[in-house]
Protein backbone atom coordinates (compact mmCIF):
# COMPACT_ATOMS: atom_id res chain seq x y z
CA UNK A 1 0.00 0.00 0.00
CA UNK A 2 1.38 3.61 -0.99
CA UNK A 3 1.62 6.28 1.35
CA UNK A 4 -1.38 9.07 0.88
CA UNK A 5 2.02 11.61 -0.19
CA UNK A 6 5.54 11.69 -0.86
CA UNK A 7 7.70 11.51 -4.13
CA UNK A 8 8.15 9.17 -6.78
CA UNK A 9 11.49 8.69 -8.16
CA UNK A 10 11.70 8.02 -12.08
CA UNK A 11 15.31 6.65 -13.23
CA UNK A 12 15.65 6.02 -16.83
CA UNK A 13 18.11 3.64 -17.19
CA UNK A 14 18.34 2.22 -21.04
CA UNK A 15 17.01 1.81 -24.57
CA UNK A 16 16.27 -0.08 -27.23
CA UNK A 17 15.62 1.70 -30.42
CA UNK A 18 14.22 0.38 -33.72
CA UNK A 19 14.22 3.34 -35.43
CA UNK A 20 17.54 4.75 -37.07
CA UNK A 21 17.52 8.64 -37.26
CA UNK A 22 21.54 8.84 -37.46
CA UNK A 23 21.94 7.71 -41.00
CA UNK A 24 24.64 4.97 -42.01
CA UNK A 25 27.04 5.74 -38.99
CA UNK A 26 24.23 5.33 -36.75
CA UNK A 27 24.93 8.33 -34.93
CA UNK A 28 21.73 9.47 -32.78
CA UNK A 29 22.56 11.57 -29.49
CA UNK A 30 19.17 10.61 -27.86
CA UNK A 31 17.64 11.85 -24.60
CA UNK A 32 14.33 11.14 -23.12
CA UNK A 33 11.95 14.14 -22.52
CA UNK A 34 9.25 12.89 -19.78
CA UNK A 35 5.96 14.82 -19.26
CA UNK A 36 3.52 14.07 -16.32
CA UNK A 37 -0.09 15.49 -16.59
CA UNK A 38 -0.39 19.08 -18.21
CA UNK A 39 2.51 20.83 -16.10
CA UNK A 40 5.33 19.08 -14.64
CA UNK A 41 8.61 18.38 -17.66
CA UNK A 42 11.78 16.81 -16.80
CA UNK A 43 14.56 16.42 -19.46
CA UNK A 44 17.83 13.51 -19.29
CA UNK A 45 21.42 14.69 -20.59
CA UNK A 46 22.04 13.73 -23.94
CA UNK A 47 23.55 9.90 -24.59
CA UNK A 48 26.06 11.38 -26.82
CA UNK A 49 26.46 8.67 -29.58
CA UNK A 50 24.56 6.43 -28.28
CA UNK A 51 22.72 5.12 -31.33
CA UNK A 52 20.05 2.42 -31.05
CA UNK A 53 21.28 1.28 -27.66
CA UNK A 54 22.29 4.90 -25.35
CA UNK A 55 22.21 4.41 -21.76
CA UNK A 56 22.32 7.24 -18.81
CA UNK A 57 23.42 6.95 -15.72
CA UNK A 58 21.72 9.33 -12.50
CA UNK A 59 19.20 10.36 -14.63
CA UNK A 60 16.52 11.03 -12.10
CA UNK A 61 12.84 12.56 -11.87
CA UNK A 62 11.29 13.07 -8.93
CA UNK A 63 7.31 13.66 -9.28
CA UNK A 64 5.26 15.49 -5.76
CA UNK A 65 2.34 12.74 -5.27
CA UNK A 66 -0.09 14.60 -2.96
CA UNK A 67 -3.37 12.09 -3.43
CA UNK A 68 -3.69 8.93 -4.92
CA UNK A 69 -5.57 10.34 -7.22
CA UNK A 70 -2.38 11.87 -8.73
CA UNK A 71 -1.94 8.38 -9.90
CA UNK A 72 -4.24 8.69 -12.63
CA UNK A 73 -2.04 11.11 -14.63
CA UNK A 74 -0.78 10.50 -17.61
CA UNK A 75 3.20 10.25 -18.15
CA UNK A 76 4.59 10.68 -21.69
CA UNK A 77 7.85 9.70 -22.31
CA UNK A 78 9.51 10.77 -25.49
CA UNK A 79 12.91 9.15 -26.76
CA UNK A 80 14.29 12.15 -29.14
CA UNK A 81 17.39 12.42 -30.48
CA UNK A 82 19.34 16.04 -29.90
CA UNK A 83 21.24 17.22 -33.58
CA UNK A 84 22.66 20.56 -35.11
CA UNK A 85 18.74 22.34 -35.31
CA UNK A 86 17.33 21.30 -31.79
CA UNK A 87 15.65 17.80 -31.77
CA UNK A 88 13.31 15.02 -33.11
CA UNK A 89 11.24 12.23 -31.70
CA UNK A 90 12.60 8.75 -32.24
CA UNK A 91 10.11 7.06 -30.18
CA UNK A 92 7.18 7.86 -27.64
CA UNK A 93 4.91 5.92 -25.02
CA UNK A 94 2.06 7.23 -22.74
CA UNK A 95 1.33 5.41 -19.42
CA UNK A 96 -0.32 6.24 -16.17
CA UNK A 97 1.64 7.66 -13.32
CA UNK A 98 0.18 4.63 -11.68
CA UNK A 99 2.15 2.19 -13.74
CA UNK A 100 5.24 3.35 -11.44
CA UNK A 101 3.69 3.22 -8.06
CA UNK A 102 4.11 0.29 -6.33
CA UNK A 103 5.84 -1.19 -2.75
CA UNK A 104 9.99 -1.28 -3.33
CA UNK A 105 11.71 -0.50 -6.57
CA UNK A 106 9.79 -1.44 -9.86
CA UNK A 107 11.95 -2.14 -12.74
CA UNK A 108 9.81 -1.57 -16.27
CA UNK A 109 10.61 -2.35 -19.48
CA UNK A 110 7.96 0.07 -21.49
CA UNK A 111 7.28 -1.04 -25.29
CA UNK A 112 7.76 2.36 -27.59
CA UNK A 113 6.03 3.49 -30.70
CA UNK A 114 7.03 5.04 -34.02
CA UNK A 115 4.53 5.67 -36.75
CA UNK A 116 2.26 3.75 -34.85
CA UNK A 117 4.57 0.40 -34.71
CA UNK A 118 7.09 -0.61 -32.24
CA UNK A 119 9.47 1.68 -31.83
CA UNK A 120 11.79 -0.19 -29.24
CA UNK A 121 11.54 -0.02 -25.79
CA UNK A 122 12.94 1.89 -22.53
CA UNK A 123 13.81 0.33 -19.44
CA UNK A 124 13.34 2.46 -15.88
CA UNK A 125 13.39 1.90 -12.33
CA UNK A 126 11.32 3.59 -9.77
CA UNK A 127 10.54 4.03 -6.32
CA UNK A 128 8.19 5.87 -3.81
CA UNK A 129 9.59 7.70 -1.19
CA UNK A 130 7.70 9.17 1.55
CA UNK A 131 10.20 12.27 1.84
CA UNK A 132 11.96 13.84 -0.73
CA UNK A 133 15.58 12.73 -1.64
CA UNK A 134 18.05 14.71 -2.41
CA UNK A 135 19.25 14.17 -6.31
CA UNK A 136 23.15 14.14 -5.75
Amino acid sequence: MIPRTGYLRLTVESAHLNVNLGGPLNKMDPFVFIQVGKQQQWRSSVCVNGGKNPVWQFQHMEIPVKKLSKLEKVVRIEVRDQNLLGSEPIAHANVTLGMFASRGPVHERIQLIHRGMNGGHIMMRSVFHTETVAVV
